[in-house]
């Protein structure tokens, strides 16, 4: 049996055309479902083949679909805690591990094209570049110019708490007081740059979207 006390699954930050989608449940990060999207996952559990057999992992999902294009290993650790049964996990509170407890800085920026997020754990003491300049059309993604964004969550076996402490929405290429790096290219079409304060600890599915 599972133990309760472990964490999953993440969270998803989205952008959509409707401000009322609500997606799946569990596995589905309350993202998987929902039309007319691009979403940036953040995931802390092992759903098996379809999250790579990782558990702590950002990616991309689009249309809809937890596609997990691009899914890269946050400060390279791929396995923590709570993994689908796979073993020789590291245990969830080690630095490096989404579902750790501590205070991260996530900062996402889009150039109208290409999409880049850095991380920070202050656990790590080092920023962690999870993806540069990867390309989404996100115009098309969601068929209009104009976006919701906003924030997904669920849970199923496990569970964590979600707090978003912070976050900041600009068309400027630079905030202040965020650890996390700066993407390496310039802001355009009004999409901009997001930071995020969060610790990922434990509770239930939901999600919220706003223009």
């Amino acid at each position: 049996m599972k133990r309760r006390t472990d964490p999953a699954d993440g969270i998803t930050f989205v952008l959509a055309s409707s401000p009322t989608a609500l997606g799946g449940a569990g596995g589905g990060i309350g993202y998987q479902g929902v039309s007319s999207s691009v979403a940036i996952e953040f995931d802390t559990y092992n759903n098996g083949a379809g999250d790579g057999a990782r558990s702590n992992h950002i990616s991309i999902d689009e249309a809809w679909n937890l596609s997990n294009s691009a899914l890269t290993n946050v400060y390279g650790n791929g396995s923590c805690g709570f993994a689908g049964g796979i073993p020789a996990q590291n245990s969830n509170t080690v630095p490096g591990c989404m579902s750790n407890g501590d205070l991260w800085t996530a900062t996402i920026g889009f150039d109208g094209s290409h999409i880049s997020v850095g991380l920070n754990d202050p656990s790590e003491g080092a920023a962690f570049t999870a993806l540069s300049n990867y390309p989404v059309d996100i115009a098309s993604l969601l068929g209009t110019s104009t976006a919701y964004v906003g924030f997904t969550s669920a849970t199923g076996s496990g569970w964590e708490n979600h707090d978003i402490l912070n976050w900041t929405f600009a068309d400027t290429a630079s905030l202040p007081d965020t650890n996390a790096p700066e993407p390496t290219t310039p802001l355009l079409m009004g999409i901009g740059l997001l930071a995020l304060l969060w610790t990922m600890r434990r509770i239930r599915h939901n999600a919220g979207l706003s223009r």
